[in-house]
């Protein structure tokens, strides 16, 4: 009954977020509730314009909606871009997510950079706030390797100039 809950939470905030993502608004965007060993939360492409979002409940349940928009947001940018482009455009950034640490810092950059310019920066913020609270020392260290956290997201939306309202 509390994943039922927490999935139709889900599903609101993804709805909520659709007003910001245009070239998501005729593709179905499916929350599934699930163990995650890796990760938190696990996107991806089902078919030409369908998404499906893992999310790991258990590191979750006690997050608030900002926090999860901080998420959500950043998987949508990830959709967005799997929308405009080839198969094949879409398989080599599948290849190169697990074999060059370099690309997945340069993309993971661009995306959330994107997220800050739709106005969720204090979102991405709030989330990898908590997920770094989850963290080992080592876990944070890997991390911050490839993403922004905290005074990284103040600088890039300093250097944006954008004011962010979520």
């Amino acid at each position: 009954m509390i994943a039922i809950r927490f999935k139709e939470r889900c599903e609101g905030l993804i709805k909520s977020l659709r007003k910001d993502y245009p070239s998501l608004h005729d593709s179905a965007i499916i929350i599934e509730i699930k163990n995650l060993k890796n990760s938190s939360m696990f996107a991806k492409k089902i078919g030409e314009r369908n998404f499906k979002i893992q999310v790991d409940y258990r590191k979750y349940k006690n997050a608030n909606d900002n926090q999860i928009l901080g998420a959500f947001a950043h998987e949508l940018v990830h959709f967005e871009f799997y929308t405009k482009w080839s198969y094949f455009r879409y398989m080599i950034d599948f290849l190169f997510y697990r074999i060059s640490k370099k690309y997945v810092r340069k993309m993971e950059s661009i995306v959330d950079s994107i997220i800050i310019k739709k106005g969720y920066g204090k979102a991405l913020m709030a989330n990898r706030e908590m997920r770094r609270r989850d963290m080992t020392k080592e876990e944070f260290a890997r991390a911050r390797e490839i993403y922004m956290f905290g005074d990284d997201i103040s600088k890039k939306m300093r250097d944006l100039k954008y004011d962010t309202k979520k």
